[in-house]
């Protein structure tokens, strides 16, 4: 148990770190994508300079986890070191655990100095493992929210901060509603700037056909 344990965390957290939006800009666009806006590896701070890219970065952190429990899945069940019984019992914990690194380890990137992503497309496919139907809820949430108010920050906020009650509400098993609450608090953290910035109405805002700046009246005036 503890070798799958350990394994779980590694794996999770090596493949977590893999900074696609980092890769991609700097070999398709030829820029650096953490010299843009809030310095961010993820899709959104990708958008800033390329949707399609920023597609790009989100389908591949996407899919980084569901790699990573794919490995985790083949190697408890090919090196099977405990009954399989007590294995399947525990299976749900273990794809938690590597889940839960692989967000970590997009968050805290140890190839680029632990300065990351904010975790939000490795958050919605831990979610879509478990649930597809939650995950398609909360999608269709991050699209309302974003098409309304324009601030993709603003959606994933949303989404973070409702994803554990629905959860909760489904009757799902206190473990995994926990580690949800986690890491959907590790992600609410990791947006403390752009939550700074939507409250001084200074948040970057994005529309379906260009893009615009939100500067605060202070600076309004100022020009």
């Amino acid at each position: 148990m503890v070798l799958y344990v350990i394994f779980c965390i590694i794996a999770g957290y090596l493949i977590g770190s893999i900074p696609f939006g980092y890769v991609f800009s700097k070999t398709i666009l030829n820029k650096d994508v953490r010299k843009v806006g809030s310095g961010a590896t993820g899709a959104t701070n990708v958008m800033r300079i390329s949707k399609w890219v920023a597609v790009l970065t989100f389908l591949c952190d996407f899919a980084k986890v569901w790699l990573a429990v794919f490995i985790t899945q083949r190697m408890i069940f090919f090196f099977p070191l405990t009954p399989l019984s007590f294995t399947l019992y525990l299976f749900g914990y273990y794809i938690m655990l590597t889940g839960i690194f692989c967000i970590i380890g997009h968050n805290f990137p140890v190839w680029l100095g632990f300065k990351g992503g904010k975790g939000f497309a490795a958050t919605l496919a831990l979610v879509s493992i478990f649930s597809p139907l939650v995950f398609i809820m909360l999608v269709l949430l991050w699209l309302v929210v974003f098409a309304v108010f324009g601030f993709s920050s603003l959606a994933s906020l949303t989404v973070l901060v409702i994803m554990p009650f629905i959860f909760l509400f489904l009757g799902m098993p206190v473990y995994l509603v926990l580690c949800l609450a986690f890491v959907s608090m590790l992600g609410i953290y990791m947006h403390k700037a752009n939550i700074a910035r939507l409250l001084k109405k200074e948040e970057f805002r994005f529309y379906l056909f260009g893009k615009k700046e939100v500067v605060s009246s202070k600076k309004s005036k100022k020009k």
